[in-house]
């Protein structure tokens, strides 16, 4: 396997439900530096999970994240390195136009309802997507420097050092993805 070079910058809390299996999907609209001004996917882009805590707020969580969320750790200042422990494929890529598809979605995500109704209503023009993600953990985790051209809003970072995906492990294995990810498309028709 190729060795990784892109990261996908989360918050750091939803970095952390991804690699416990709690979460296959995020909901993107991408940052104000995107690349072209605009969130950019495709299905089997692949990239490792990047924590941070920029826009990462409790009250745009549902109970247990936020709790997680308020602990002293989860208020320190960003560090001079990142851990990062595992890495995700898109294997679907769903735009979202509408509210009522984004709300049907509520049990499938930490996030509360409010939060992805600002999303919705921020740029409204555009849509915001559905990532649907086959998450793997690294055998042992990485510790890289923390780059400046890693800070700001955006969603794909350019790592400065590549990265071996090798011997990864699948955080849920075939069966039980294949389950959920249809469990969530089926709430989108």
């Amino acid at each position: 396997m190729a060795p990784l070079t892109t990261a996908l910058k989360e918050w750091s809390i939803a970095v952390e439900a991804l690699l416990s299996g709690d979460l296959i999907l995020l909901l993107r609209k991408g940052g104000l530096r995107e690349k072209a001004g605009r969130f950019q996917a495709q299905v089997g882009d692949r990239a490792l999970l990047m924590p941070t805590l920029e826009h990462q707020k409790p009250h745009w969580l549902k109970p247990p994240w936020r709790d997680r969320v308020d602990s002293p750790a989860a208020a320190q200042p960003a560090s001079h390195a990142i851990t990062l422990g595992g890495w995700a494929e898109i294997t679907h890529l769903h735009a979202l136009t509408d509210a009522p598809q984004v709300h049907q979605l509520t049990p499938h995500h930490i996030w509360t309802s409010q939060w992805a109704q600002e999303r919705m209503a921020w740029q409204p023009d555009r849509p915001i997507y559905l990532l649907l993600l086959r998450v793997y953990r690294l055998p042992v985790p990485q510790t890289v420097p923390n780059h400046p051209s890693y800070g700001g809003c955006r969603s794909w970072v350019g790592l400065q050092t590549a990265l071996s995906s090798k011997d990864s492990t699948p955080v849920l294995s075939d069966q039980v993805y294949g389950d959920r990810v249809q469990t969530v498309i089926k709430h989108l028709s």
